[in-house]
């Protein structure tokens, strides 16, 4: 018997045209890529953001600060500052709908007129050696013409001067940018020296000398730096996270220490311990809210997670109680 056995006909050039379709720019970009990393960067995928608190969100030293012209730690968390007038916390909406956290900066002299803020990066310098880099930002202005950039430094560990000399996202033609009063997003891409061997990191956003004046303000609203060529949408995070990162550096709380005392002089141990552990002992202070039968006794002890406070009784059978208010600086 014979068995016919039949089969619909194959189109071989069509089929590979369908195969020869146009992978785009995106497409190119990724079969270019020589490693995994350059495809990983190309994508943003994993966590990008070197920056704490680039979403400048979280704000425990209050949302309000005022400072004269010096180096210190006003404003938002993990951030130092330069130069005097009012840090606040602003909530804006950017173009594309969303409700974010911005800082304002208002001048409070003409005097005052190149503020600048630095987010120093511990062991960065590591990181960033020999990298290309994408800083991003978004600005706005009360003034249409003042002039803002960004830079990025693998820097001394040093907390207020920064050290080291800056790898410049440029301070030429086509950085410096002018600022308006609409939001507009600016990114720059550098390729880091790889000569300094610093181990900390620095990345400045500026305002040009000369360009503000007595109740000028600007903005500036979700910083984010990232290794790689391309500056990707800003990583969110919750504020829960973004604070416990914060809180390895900078913490404060409260604490009410009652204790019966059997003898005068005696003493006995408060203890503050921190919800985070910071990266090295910390500067502590406090401030006394109410003290009864207790004062202060030498020989505190302070530690990565805790600090103790030695207290003495004023006289015996003293149901006594201290009640302070703690600031625990870790600050790079």
């Amino acid at each position: 018997m014979t068995v016919k056995v039949s089969r619909p006909s194959i189109d071989i050039r069509g089929t590979l045209d369908e195969l020869n379709k146009p992978s785009g720019i995106a497409g190119n970009a990724m079969l270019a890529a020589e490693t995994p990393q350059e495809q990983f960067n190309l994508i943003g995928a994993g966590r990008k953001n070197l920056l704490i608190n680039g979403s400048v969100q979280v704000w425990q030293k209050g949302t309000t600060q005022t400072k004269s012209n010096s180096y210190s730690n006003t404003g938002p968390d993990h951030m130092t500052t330069y130069y005097g007038g009012t840090y606040a916390q602003q909530s804006v909406v950017l173009p594309s709908g969303q409700e974010v956290s911005a800082l304002r900066y208002t001048a409070d002299t003409s005097s005052n007129a190149c503020p600048n803020f630095n987010w120093i990066m511990e062991d960065a310098g590591k990181i960033l050696r020999g990298q290309t880099v994408t800083i991003s930002w978004w600005m706005r202005t009360s003034k249409p013409g003042i002039m803002m950039g960004a830079r990025v430094n693998n820097v001394a560990n040093s907390r207020y001067s920064g050290g080291g000399s800056y790898y410049t996202l440029g301070q030429t033609s086509g950085f410096i940018y002018e600022a308006t009063t609409s939001w507009t997003y600016h990114s720059r891409t550098v390729a880091l020296s790889d000569a300094n061997t610093h181990a900390h990191g620095l990345a400045e956003i500026w305002a040009a000398g000369g360009s503000m004046s007595s109740g000028d303000w600007f903005e500036i609203a979700q910083v984010q730096l990232e290794l790689g060529s391309v500056a990707t949408p800003f990583e969110h995070r919750s504020y829960g996270e973004e604070l416990a990162l914060c809180q390895r550096y900078y913490e404060t709380g409260n604490l009410n220490f009652r204790e019966q005392s059997y003898t005068a002089g005696a003493w006995s141990t408060a203890y503050v311990n921190y919800k985070f552990t910071k990266r090295s002992p910390v500067t502590f202070s406090h401030t006394v809210g109410v003290a009864s039968g207790w004062s202060l006794f030498p020989n505190h002890q302070g530690f990565t997670d805790s600090y103790q406070l030695r207290l003495q009784a004023s006289s015996a059978s003293q149901n006594g109680y201290y009640y302070f208010s703690w600031v625990a600086d870790a600050e790079l």
